[in-house]
C-alpha cells in the first residue's frame, strides 16, 4: 500500500464472506464486505464490483476484483479507500466535491453545495452526458462522471469566471503633417 497512500486497506474475502487476509489488520473504520458479495453475478462474468459504505466516520469506497481457481469463482480481492484521503492528493482539495447520486462522499469546503449537487436528478442528467455544468445557489459547478465498476462517481468544482478583458483603447489619430516650407 506504500505505492498508493490513499488506500485505507486491502483484503482477500472468500465467496462465503470469510476474510482470509487483511491489511492493515486493525482499523478504526470497520469495513463490511457483505454488500460486495451480493454482486456475485458481476464477478462470475469476470467484472469488477464496487460499493460505497457510509458510517459516522465517513464514506468508504470498496472496489472488488473477482478471484478464480481453476476457472471457478472463489472470492474477491478488495481495495478500500476513504474519498477524503484521495481528495487530499488534489492541488486544492477544498474546491473538490465528490459524490455518487444521492450521497456526498467529499464535500470540500462547501458541504451545502456538495449535498445539493448529490441530491440532483442524476439519473436523467447521466442519460446523455458524462460531464456538464450545474448551478447551485448562484455558483456554477463543472462536473464529470466516471464509472468505478458499476458505481457512478461524480467530481465537481466551482467554475471560475475569467476576468473581463479591458477594452482596447481607440487608436490615436496620426499627427498632422507639418506644412511644407
Amino acid at each position: 500500500m506504500d505505492s498508493f497512500p490513499w488506500l485505507s486497506g486491502m483484503a482477500v474475502v472468500t465467496e462465503s464472506g470469510v476474510v482470509s487476509f487483511k491489511l492493515p489488520m486493525f482499523t478504526i473504520k470497520q469495513v463490511d464486505y457483505a454488500p460486495l458479495l451480493e454482486l456475485e453475478n458481476l464477478y462470475k462474468a469476470r467484472k469488477m464490483g464496487a460499493y460505497v459504505a457510509a458510517s459516522e466516520l465517513g464514506a468508504e469506497i470498496m472496489v472488488a476484483k473477482p478471484l478464480f481457481v481453476d476457472n471457478e469463482y472463489k472470492g474477491l480481492l478488495v481495495a478500500s479507500f476513504d474519498p477524503g484521503s484521495l481528495a487530499k492528493f488534489s492541488p486544492e482539495p477544498g474546491n473538490l466535491l465528490m459524490f455518487i447520486p444521492g450521497t456526498t462522499l467529499w464535500s470540500g469546503d462547501d458541504s451545502g453545495a456538495a449535498q445539493a449537487l448529490a441530491q440532483m436528478n442524476w439519473k436523467n442528467l447521466l442519460k446523455s452526458d458524462v460531464a456538464g455544468e450545474q448551478a447551485v445557489g448562484g455558483t456554477r459547478y463543472l462536473w464529470q462522471s466516471r464509472y468505478l465498476a458499476q458505481v457512478r462517481l461524480i467530481y465537481a468544482v466551482s467554475a471560475v469566471t475569467a476576468p473581463a478583458k479591458a477594452a482596447k483603447p481607440e487608436p490615436k489619430p496620426a499627427p498632422a503633417a507639418a506644412p511644407a516650407p
